[in-house]
């Protein structure tokens, strides 16, 4: 093993402190604007020290021609319910992933009838396990607590009317906005915590990079000679998780089911050959695409099997890997052919720490990030120490923060930025 993930962080000098930054209340948007691409726009190069300030709606003046934009297609589905005790108190259970039928792929457990088991957060008191929770309007709905600790738990659901247990969710189900929000979900959100483009559901948090998207601004991206290519990563609730351990190797980064088919890694591997940038939408598709290095990877080593399709967090600090970008999209194309497979579906633990070496992205399209996140160290990666002056910037110019926030477009530190001390690399 070429390095730990501790190791990495001692010799990365990552302290989390250096992550914090003043965000006020009042910066944090609580709902989203009229319009998706009246949203402010960001654009840094980190490379150059420049900053440019626009609307999103202008955002194909920015992404040059020839580019391939990836995209997160994952639909936020209603996951939180409201059931009642048998003494009449209520309970809120917010369904996060399901277990049985267990599979990689939630479309197939959201099309479950009568029976379906689900790992879930309960909020309501006195709840233990062997407790029966009922919704009785507009579907008899059962939930039986199988077990529990501290607010996780594994939670059972019945019902006897010949309805999917996705079509429930749709119709008694709550969006799950954000918990900074401090709000209840409101009609709007169905609409608006959820991209245009969204197809596959799954996930229990927006990727929000994308909500700022309209089909005209698509459309103009096109024209211009950009071509969209689609991913599927089903955002967990983890997401919105602080990293509250002293130690940031100590932060257990939440896995997520991803979905790529072999038409999107075709596309890739055009983009890789004829040198042109590959721009991720939101931080989630960043994370998709670095994963499939690490997959094609451990497959060119006869390392990865089709029960193990996962990249661990701490893989990219403990596996040495010279292997190209290009011959790992080309092992997993062959490892698909082989089995006469379309889509490649696995899940992924990645942690993008800042020293972590990119093998796909010169650009990304995302929201403005909580202090002391997971999702602000993978921007600190991806853009080096400029950005502490992109958020200052944008704090200074009023843009809004977070999930139903402003954008950025920013592009990616190059090698310059990164300087070499004995063999090792570290932050400059």
């Amino acid at each position: 093993m070429q390095q730990t993930l501790k190791t990495a962080v001692r010799e990365f000098n990552i302290d989390l402190a250096a992550f914090d930054y003043p965000l006020p209340e009042t910066a944090i948007a609580q709902f989203p604007l009229k319009q998706r691409d009246a949203s402010k726009l960001l654009v840094a190069d980190p490379n150059s020290q420049q900053i440019v300030h626009d609307r999103f709606r202008h955002i194909d003046h920015y992404v040059p021609a020839g580019a391939l934009l990836v995209r997160n297609v994952s639909k936020v589905i209603p996951a939180r319910l409201f059931f009642r005790k048998p003494t009449g108190g209520k309970v809120e259970i917010f369904c996060l992933e399901p277990l049985s039928p267990h599979t990689i792929d939630p479309s197939v457990a959201l099309s479950t009838l009568r029976r379906s088991r689900w790992r879930c957060l309960i909020r309501g008191k006195h709840v233990v396990p062997g407790s029966v929770l009922r919704m009785d309007q507009p579907v008899a709905v059962e939930a039986r607590v199988l077990d529990r600790s501290g607010r996780e738990a594994t939670v059972e659901f019945q019902w006897e009317a010949p309805v999917k247990f996705g079509e429930i969710l749709q119709r008694v189900g709550h969006m799950p906005i954000p918990p900074y929000l401090r709000r209840e979900d409101q009609p709007l959100d169905r609409q608006r915590y959820q991209t245009v483009y969204a197809t596959a559901a799954g996930s229990v948090a927006a990727p929000t990079a994308g909500l700022h998207f309209t089909r005209q601004v698509l459309q103009r991206l096109q024209q211009k000679g950009v071509a969209i290519a689609d991913v599927v990563l089903h955002v967990g609730a983890g997401t919105f998780l602080p990293i509250r351990s002293e130690r940031v190797t100590d932060h257990q980064m939440h896995r997520e089911q991803g979905a790529i088919s072999i038409q999107t890694l075709e596309q890739l591997r055009q983009a890789l050959r004829s040198h042109r940038p590959i721009i991720a939408v939101g931080t989630t598709t960043l994370r998709l695409l670095e994963s499939l290095y690490w997959i094609g990877t451990l497959l060119l080593d006869d390392s990865l099997t089709t029960e193990s399709l996962i990249v661990s967090q701490q893989l990219p600090y403990e596996y040495p890997s010279a292997v190209d970008a290009q011959e790992a999209l080309a092992a997993i194309v062959a490892y698909l052919q082989n089995r006469n497979w379309t889509t490649l579906h696995f899940q992924t633990q990645l942690f993008v720490l800042p020293g972590y070496r990119f093998r796909f992205v010169q650009g990304l399209v995302t929201n403005f990030h909580q202090p002391r996140s997971t999702l602000l160290l993978l921007v600190a990666a991806f853009v080096g120490p400029f950005w502490r002056t992109i958020y200052q910037e944008a704090l200074q110019q009023q843009y809004r923060f977070l999930s139903y926030g402003d954008s950025s477009l920013l592009w990616r530190l190059q090698e310059g930025g990164v300087e070499r001390t004995r063999g090792k690399e570290k932050l400059w």
